[in-house]
This record gives structure tokens, sequence and C-alpha cells, in this order.
């Protein structure tokens, strides 16, 4: 075991375990606006991404190397809401800015919102490649979708 490999494994623990507690949290909350339920799909999202790291690493930690039913299943779901997480960062920042009273933000909003999922056919191929190539290494896998996903995330902070 590689200190660099247990470190992954508390940093995806602690991640799921925050995530899990801002989730009951928002969850509890009785009057949520419709920018707050975006927000709270976000987080499940990044949940996701959490725990499908945390289980790969784990299962890599007990069997000794990538287990591929474990590794196929979680990368495909780490994958996909890495790909969301952009897309919903943007529409739960256009749906909290239309409720402002600005009427600026609610004209352009249905020029922004199309544009921010837009990206997502492009995150398709990542999914479709972990299912084909399973054997390909996790980081590998990973490393094509963090790319793609700082441009985006680029993107969208200049639009928002």
């Amino acid at each position: 075991m590689h200190l660099s490999n247990l470190i992954e494994f508390i940093g995806h623990f602690s991640g799921a375990v925050l995530q899990v507690i801002l989730i009951i949290m928002m969850a509890r909350r009785k009057d949520r606006r419709r920018g707050e339920n975006i927000f709270f799909l976000l987080v499940a999202m990044v949940f996701i991404w959490h725990a499908g790291n945390f289980v790969s690493a784990f299962s890599q930690l007990l069997m000794g190397g990538r287990v591929r039913i474990v590794g196929l299943f979680w990368d495909t779901a780490t994958a996909v809401s890495m790909g969301l997480a952009p897309a919903l960062l943007i529409h739960a920042l256009l749906e909290f800015l239309r409720e402002a009273e600005d009427r600026f933000f609610t004209r352009w909003r249905w020029v922004f919102l199309p544009a921010a999922y837009l990206p997502l056919a492009f995150f398709l191929k990542v999914p479709i490649r972990l299912i084909e190539y399973p054997e390909l290494p996790r980081a590998e896998n990973v490393m094509e979708v963090a790319g793609k996903f700082h441009y985006w995330m680029i993107i969208a902070l200049a639009v928002g």
C-alpha cells in the first residue's frame, strides 16, 4: 500500500462524508426554492464523484489491483457526475439570478441555459470509452474527464 493510495482513500472518504452531511442538512429544509433544488442536485453529483473514487480506491487497496466490474461501474458514475457538475453549477446560478429583482437575467436566461448543457455531448465519449476499454488505467480515464472539466468550469465561471 502506497502513501498516495492511502491519502486518496482518506480524502475521498472524508469528502463523501461531508457531502452526505450537506445532503442531510439540505433535505431537512422544508421550503426550498427551485435554485436550491438544483444546488441539491449539484451536491448529490459531487457526492457520487467522491463515493465512486472512494469505492475504486478501497477496492484497489483491498484486492491489491483494479477490480474490473467495480472500476467499470464506479468510474462511469464518476465520469457522468463530473460531466454534469459544470452545467448544474451554471443552472443553479441562473436560477438564483432569476429569483433576483433584475430583469436582465430573466431575458437572457434562455440563452445561457442551453449553452450550459450543450457541452455534455462531448462528455459522452468518456463513459462509452470506460465501457469499451475497462482495462485502461483509472487515472487515464479520470484525467481525460478532468481536462475537459477544467475548461468547462473556467467557461462556467466566466459566464457566471
